[in-house]
């Protein structure tokens, strides 16, 4: 008697966890992380925020930035985005070949920008930078 009310008392609170992470009421298999959900502008949980800003900074200045963008999803369930990113080049003083002998090093500046379109199915991305162009063909089919 005392198992099956602890067995009803853990499928009650299981079905409530998925309601909650599922922030919409429903207990379908999708689970989105409550932080996600909290941090994004606009749109349903899944999509997360449709802007992001990266900028990793040092003392000696930034070493990287970042932004993308994710439009809203239309109706064949089809996502466009755009991004790019920069690492801003700088010089540094390395040892040289012989010892006291030191020798100037120049990293140059490397950018890219890219853009996409995604469905569930499959996701085309373009990217131009630096080092050259690439085209990316992901494609993931369900049977």
């Amino acid at each position: 008697m005392e198992d099956l009310e602890l067995d009803n008392t853990k499928k009650k609170l299981f079905q409530k966890a998925l309601e909650v992470a599922n922030h919409d009421g429903s207990t379908g298999a999708a689970v989105v992380p409550q932080h996600q959900h909290q941090a994004q502008f606009a749109g349903p949980p899944s999509l997360g925020p449709p802007l992001r800003i990266n900028l990793d900074a040092t003392d000696g200045g930034i070493e990287h930035a970042g932004v993308s963008y994710h439009f809203p999803k239309n109706q064949s369930d089809g996502q466009f985005s755009v991004g790019g990113n920069i690492e801003p080049g700088y010089g540094t003083t390395v040892p040289g070949y012989f010892p006291g002998e030191t020798m100037e090093h120049n990293v140059p500046t490397n950018y890219r920008v890219n853009a996409g379109y995604g469905t569930p199915n499959y996701q085309l991305n373009f990217s131009h930078g630096t080092r050259g162009y690439g085209v990316n063909l992901r494609s993931q089919m369900q049977f």
